[in-house]
């Protein structure tokens, strides 16, 4: 009889600290769908839903406070968010990604030009004698209407030229746009 009095005290005291811990998870809970509110408006709707929060004890008060008395029942759970599949976040990307350019492929980087070493006054002048001498070449072959194949060639080289001048700088090269078209 002393056993079975001490174990059901253990269970009793077990019980009310299930009931504490799942009572604070619930009212962080509550809390967070609060602070959610402003930013994932359907999901903080959704959350107070399934927590069935009344709607005086929506939102936060002057402070953080317990919203859901003890005993509270929450209502049905149900996920908030959708998996998506390689396929929807290729179609999403196709449909949002606008001109952005594509990240590259991972692993190592490729390794930078020898001539590249950043800050060399003398590389950076070289470069940009080069770069505005090339400009000038590419604008005249559009100028003259070239064929294109030369004209591509040549702003590629063009293109190669600045990139490696900005390494030069210590700048990150910047990709370059393409024109979009309609």
């Amino acid at each position: 009889q002393r056993a079975g009095t001490v174990t059901g005290v253990a269970v009793n005291v077990a019980g009310q600290r299930a009931g504490t811990v799942t009572g604070v998870a619930v009212n962080v809970a509550a809390a967070l769908a609060a602070l959610l509110q402003p930013f994932v408006p359907g999901v903080s709707a959704a959350i107070q839903e399934q927590l069935r929060v009344p709607p005086e004890r929506r939102g936060l008060g002057p402070a953080l406070t317990c919203t859901l008395p003890p005993g509270h029942r929450v209502g049905t759970v149900s996920p908030l968010f959708q998996k998506l599949e390689p396929e929807q976040v290729e179609a999403l990307r196709k449909r949002f990604g606008g001109g952005q350019a594509k990240e590259p492929p991972p692993g190592p980087a490729p390794p930078a030009a020898p001539d590249t070493a950043p800050g060399d006054p003398r590389l950076i002048q070289e470069l940009t004698e080069e770069v505005t001498k090339q400009g000038d070449l590419v604008r005249q072959l559009k100028a003259a209407q070239g064929d294109k194949a030369q004209v591509d060639a040549q702003v590629a080289k063009l293109l190669e030229l600045k990139r490696r001048l900005a390494l030069a700088q210590g700048r990150t090269p910047e990709v370059p746009k393409g024109k979009r078209k309609k």
